[in-house]
């Protein structure tokens, strides 16, 4: 290990507790400095809130083939709290959101209709509490208008 200052981050997604390096779920950090006089150090790391979960599988509401669509998921109170890209929503799904936040929930792909959570084609919030896992099976629509293509890779931050 070089010596320097490092940001320390906790994290147990399997118990619903998000990786916190980024603002979308709020930052919570230790930062440590390791040099000639403190090669060694300790740190204690707090959790932070666990999350609301969302759950479900993702297909074509016609042929029920997989799809790979471009997802958002936003907070309604910070419109510059976004996490978007292609890979966020895999046809089986488990997807961490803030929890006690009303968030957004957006799905794209070229050649269907747009998808918002809870399941319309309309723009829709929904708040998810603290640990509650709710399952939402998403069936996207074919159309045969055009649609834009994604572009953003998972983790950046971007506004549509």
């Amino acid at each position: 290990m070089e010596f320097g200052l490092y940001s320390v981050f906790g994290a147990k997604e399997d118990e619903d507790y998000p990786g916190l390096t980024n603002g979308f779920y709020g930052v919570r950090r230790r930062e440590v400095r390791v040099d000639m006089s403190h090669p060694r150090r300790a740190v204690a790391i707090q959790r932070g809130p666990k999350a609301g979960v969302l759950t479900g599988t993702l297909m074509d509401a016609i042929t029920g083939d997989s799809l790979d669509p471009c997802a958002e998921l936003g907070i309604v109170s910070d419109p510059d709290k976004l996490i978007s890209g292609i890979g966020l929503v895999k046809p089986n799904y488990r997807l961490l959101v803030p929890s006690g936040v009303n968030v957004t929930f957006k799905l794209w792909l070229a050649g269907y209709e747009r998808w918002y959570y809870p399941g319309t084609t309309e723009k829709a919030a929904s708040a998810v509490q603290p640990g509650e896992e709710m399952t939402v099976d998403i069936q996207v629509q074919p159309h045969n208008g055009t649609d834009d293509g994604c572009g953003i890779l998972v983790g950046t931050e971007a506004k549509p």
